[in-house]
């Protein structure tokens, strides 16, 4: 059995938009958050501001925890692509500290990133597609919600 991937994630909102990773993969092209895999060392925080720079080309600024979501690929439409996948997400609020670099390829699917306006964004490809309603109608107010096993 393979071990549970930690990820902290980073919804950055400005002006009405969510900054995206835009990633090209065997199913097509899709959006979703930045951030990536926890690393045995560093804290989350930590994580986060690599992963960040490595996929936005810019520092953050971690604020309130707003997801947490299990991701059991077995469970999901991509359960043929990683069998026995595994992942936690943390979904942190953050704010940019820097520019975003809206060329960078920081991963070997990402092909650039994306501000995607809140009021489209269910008719985007953007993961989890469980938010996509609930960011078209801005950040919640609330923090800490559990999602679930949900794509």
């Amino acid at each position: 059995m393979r071990p549970v991937r930690v990820s902290p994630k980073a919804v950055i909102v400005v002006g009405g938009h969510l900054l995206a990773v835009h990633m090209r993969g065997s199913k097509g092209e899709y959006y979703m958050f930045p951030g990536g895999g926890h690393k045995t060392g560093e804290t989350l925080e930590q994580t986060l501001r690599r992963e960040c720079r490595e996929e936005i080309g810019c520092d953050v600024a971690l604020g309130r925890v707003l997801w947490i979501r299990d991701y059991l690929e077995r469970n999901h439409e991509f359960a043929d692509i990683r069998p026995g996948f595994h992942q936690l997400e943390i979904m942190f609020e953050c704010s940019l500290r820097g520019e975003p670099d809206m060329a960078a390829t920081g991963d070997s699917r990402q092909v650039g990133l994306a501000w995607i306006p809140l009021q489209e964004i269910e008719d985007w490809p953007f993961w989890p597609k469980v938010l996509r309603a609930r960011l078209a109608g801005g950040l919640p107010r609330s923090t800490a919600e559990y999602l679930g096993d949900v794509n």
